[in-house]
């Protein structure tokens, strides 16, 4: 789907997420179970991505889908993560 946004119907995901919301706060992976930590993140990840509301954006930094890090936390890991020798 990365790289294809008419794949990705925006508007049933968004409403999708919304409902998911759980009344005392936090995201569910769906509208019958409890919120955690992983899909609340996910879900406002999620969100970030498919809001095209520039004027008032979730991240100060763009969120890079394939790394679900920011540009600047990417751009961190890439320099200091340890690779092997070949």
């Amino acid at each position: 789907i990365l790289g294809h946004p008419e794949l990705v119907n925006v508007p049933a995901n968004t409403r999708f997420l919304l409902e998911c919301q759980f009344k005392f706060g936090g995201i569910r992976k769906d509208r019958e179970a409890f919120p955690d930590p992983y899909h609340t993140y996910l879900g406002l990840a999620s969100l970030c991505i498919l809001s095209k509301d520039e004027s008032n954006p979730p991240f100060p930094d763009d969120l890079d889908p394939r790394w679900n890090a920011t540009s600047t936390t990417k751009g961190w890991i890439e320099n200091h993560l340890h690779r092997p020798k070949e």
